[in-house]
């Protein structure tokens, strides 16, 4: 995935595309669900005050917007083919959050 997000290619998809690359790779869709439902899980223990911001940024504070910068298209992708916009909220919450911190 990793080497996905970061290719020439990827870079030049548009949300829709990225949606129609994680509908035909059966592979390339489980690893992005494992990432979004982990973090997506940690943006709303964190949102709740279930999980202090700072003890999940002390663990994540980097590799986490980082992720979700690179896997936004997929995310807004699916969204908009899905007709959720709440779908992993959570997660671009925390990632803007954390990149406050890191200013």
């Amino acid at each position: 995935m990793i080497e996905l997000t970061n290719s020439e290619k990827y870079q030049k998809l548009n949300q829709v595309e990225a949606n129609t690359l994680l509908d035909k790779d059966t592979n390339l869709s489980a690893n992005y669900i494992m990432f979004g439902q982990l973090y997506e899980l940690i943006g709303t223990l964190v949102k709740t005050g279930a999980l202090d911001k700072s003890m999940a940024f002390e663990g994540f504070g980097y590799v986490l917007p980082s992720m979700y910068r690179r896997l936004e298209k997929f995310t807004k992708g699916r969204r908009e083919a899905l007709g959720m916009p709440q779908l992993l909220e959570n997660w671009e919450w925390l990632a803007k959050e954390f990149e406050k911190m890191l200013r």
